[in-house]
């Protein structure tokens, strides 16, 4: 019979060994926790934004880009003209937040309300979308966006659309080059922050295509600049409203007839004006 003498410093043992063994892996166990905590606290405070200059293209939704398409059912804030057609806005995912510019407000506005938005949700929302109508760096303020985030340190990328001032005339089969016909073209505002900008004795000596966006409340001026330099007053011109779109409109005339030509058709933005001996293709 085996004396009880000698289990007895082996029981001391072995319950001091177990109690070490546990305080061992409960502190293994706590760490581990503790560790986890912290990369979740982390993952939330490091949360990063990215913001995305996007173009919708003319109006279409089946004209949006494949990229742009995605980023819109993606997006976590979206901000965008009110011309962009509701149903490229219902794309958006349950729970997006859309901050639409509204109807008539100023360039000085839009542009605050965009930085406020990014500023508002940075580091908040993995996803900001600013969306434009055509090509956000065509006649938007894409550059000014690109020029504030640069400056704050913010993550971005512009995504391209098809700009209305080419993609429109196309859609209705006018052709903005031809050969033998027009081999340059020139795509103007037809409202600009200051008319100095615009060299109307240039364009009216440019044996080319003229295209002119936002013109429509500026078109009597812009036909009677034109003339007045020296283009002659029955250049073939077409005005395309809501162009790629059910409610498309288009007129044909002559550039001294364009301010009665918009005024007739009951033609308001957006809309895009072709100036040039190309036009006579819509007719043949």
């Amino acid at each position: 019979m085996v004396s009880l003498h000698f289990w007895k410093p082996f029981r001391v043992e072995f319950f001091l060994s177990m109690t070490y063994t546990f305080a061992v892996v409960s502190t293994k166990f706590k760490q581990l926790i503790d560790h986890k905590i912290n990369i979740n606290m982390n993952h939330n405070l490091n949360l990063q934004t990215k913001v995305y200059i996007v173009g919708a293209g003319p109006g279409d939704r089946s004209l949006l880009t494949l990229k742009a398409f995605r980023l819109v059912k993606k997006a976590d804030v979206m901000i965008y003209d009110y011309l962009i057609p509701q149903d490229i806005i219902t794309l958006a995912k349950k729970g997006c937040i859309l901050v639409s510019h509204k109807h008539g407000s100023t360039s000085s506005e839009r542009i605050e309300a965009f930085k406020k938005t990014v500023l508002e949700y940075y580091n908040k929302k993995s996803t900001i979308i600013r969306l434009h109508t055509g090509d956000p760096m065509l006649f938007g303020m894409g550059n000014e966006e690109v020029n504030f985030l640069r400056e704050h340190g913010i993550t971005f990328e512009v995504v391209p659309g098809i700009t209305s001032a080419l993609g429109v005339p196309s859609s209705v089969g006018l052709p903005i080059t031809s050969r033998g016909i027009s081999s340059s073209v020139v795509i103007f505002n037809g409202h600009p922050i200051n008319q100095n900008e615009i060299n109307w004795n240039l364009l009216a000596k440019m044996d080319g295509t003229l295209i002119v966006l936002m013109g429509v409340s500026g078109a009597g001026q812009i036909s009677d600049n034109l003339i007045n330099a020296g283009l002659d007053s029955q250049t073939p011109v077409c005005i395309i409203s809501n162009g790629t779109l059910k409610t498309q409109k288009v007129a044909i005339g002559t550039l001294n007839e364009l301010k009665a030509l918009i005024d007739s058709n009951c033609i308001q933005a957006p809309a895009v004006i072709i100036i040039g001996r190309v036009v006579k293709f819509l007719n043949a």
